[in-house]
């Protein structure tokens, strides 16, 4: 996984400034754009690819839908071997159309390997390997960037950052496809005799009511507010920031060497909030995640301020030299991107284990849904980031966080209250408790 996402946290970091300087070469080819349009595609398909993705997981198998997911993305970092807007938007289309299937196999991969103990140190652990990526691409960059003078990223530069997108990519899918199999799922009860005929479009249709039924409940929408606001911070952290750090002219330095600055700060973020969430899962599981997720918004809250104190406000959209509050400082964007890529962590690491518990039995559904939100206010902010300001944007960030903490809070304290009752329920009746415990994550679900 950490193969795949260092092609793309690299990709996204410098997609908007790789498109805007091919505008400059050929306007007619390229929107100056594009790099926000493309992805703002991507995850406009994906929308489409969460809803279809638990049964087509279920037919494919875990490991083949990774391997989709990782290949159609070298498919997409190909098409900027010869820019042109049809391959480019075709090609985000067709990965975004299968990015939701290896997503949900993530998620389910991950579940079917946790239990309620080690569920959240098993998140925290998996998003550290995964965002890692981040810090290895930014090391990249930096090797890069770091001996060139020039300002615009040129033509020979962009074959070779992509020749080795495309080629790592390619590699990560041929690993995923070298993975053992996960336990069996024991809640969904898929032991099929050899000689028994399968439904599969029957599956399919099973599969789709399971979700359609998910996501009117009241337990998932308090999950699917906070699922929905990392779109948009991720949108922000990966694609709106570097790209107002490279059109900020007035820095000290070279802008494409402080996207890759800004890509090892992110990458560095990750990396601690993994380790200290990982650290501390049992902790997590007996006083709660809330107050984690409230120390992230604590820390992603500085972050915006001090981007809005640092960065000007057309940087998100255009190159310019204006000055926003104070003049733009090299530390503050790079402790700024430090406290992005900790919040990333924490709201993701938080949200893995809350869906894998409560939604027990669930969670290829669970997953799916998460994603088809986050997808969707991606797409949403991707759009607005070439419009907007980068303090409206801000503005927006801070308002979202805390509703997502808010929210967050109250469902992970319903659950537990649940999971208090039945267990006097159990005590009073006699009923095992093994069997209580199992109950309460799908109780809602079956009760609407």
């Amino acid at each position: 996984m950490m193969l795949t996402f260092i092609a793309s946290m690299c990709h996204s970091f410098i997609a908007e400034t790789v498109t805007e300087n091919r505008n400059k070469d050929n306007p007619s080819a390229i929107s100056k754009h594009a790099g926000y349009y493309s992805a703002c595609m991507l995850y406009a398909a994906s929308l489409i690819s969460n809803v279809v993705a638990p049964p087509l997981v279920y037919v494919l198998g875990l490991r083949f839908s990774l391997f989709l997911g990782a290949f159609f993305y070298a498919i997409y970092m190909s098409a900027f071997f010869h820019l042109t807007s049809w391959y480019l938007y075709s090609g985000a289309i067709a990965d975004g159309l299968v990015s939701g299937l290896m997503w949900t196999a993530v998620g389910q991969y991950m579940t079917l390997n946790s239990n309620e103990r080690t569920v959240g140190r098993n998140s925290s652990l998996m998003y550290m390997i995964i965002m890692s990526g981040t810090l290895w691409g930014g090391v990249f960059l930096v090797v890069m960037f770091g001996s060139k003078s020039d300002r615009d990223i040129s033509l020979s530069t962009q074959y070779i950052l992509y020749s080795v997108f495309t080629a790592v990519s390619l590699l990560g899918g041929l690993i995923f496809l070298m993975l053992p199999n996960p336990p069996e799922d024991r809640n969904e009860k898929k032991k099929l005799d050899d000689d028994q005929p399968r439904n599969h479009w029957g599956e399919v249709l099973e599969e789709l009511y399971k979700s359609a039924r998910l996501v009117i409940t009241f337990d998932f929408l308090l999950i699917a507010i906070p699922s929905a606001f990392t779109g948009i911070e991720l949108s922000f952290w990966v694609g709106v920031y570097p790209t107002s750090l490279s059109f900020t002219k007035s820095f000290s330095m070279n802008t494409n060497v402080m996207i890759a600055l800004n890509c090892i700060s992110v990458g560095l973020g990750e990396l601690l909030g993994g380790l200290i969430f990982g650290v501390f899962g049992k902790k997590q599981t007996s006083v709660g995640r809330y107050p984690f997720m409230w120390l992230g918004t604590a820390l992603s809250i500085v972050a915006y301020i001090a981007i809005w104190l640092n960065i000007p406000g057309p940087a998100s959209f255009e190159e310019t030299y204006e000055i926003s509050v104070i003049h733009p400082n090299i530390a503050l964007a790079l402790i700024c991107g430090f406290l992005l890529g900790f919040f990333d962590c924490c709201i993701n690491s938080m949200i893995y284990p809350y869906i894998s518990v409560q939604f027990e039995g669930q969670t290829k559904q669970a997953f799916a849904l998460s994603k088809f939100f986050h997808s969707a206010l991606s797409a949403v902010c991707l759009f607005y980031g070439s419009v907007f300001s980068i303090q409206v944007q801000l503005s927006i960030l801070l308002v979202g966080t805390i509703i997502s903490s808010i929210s967050y809070t109250y469902g992970e304290r319903r659950y537990h209250a649940k999971q208090r009752r039945f267990i006097l329920e159990s005590e009073s009746s006699g009923r095992p408790l093994a069997q209580t415990i199992s109950s309460i994550s799908s109780d809602s679900f079956h009760k609407l």
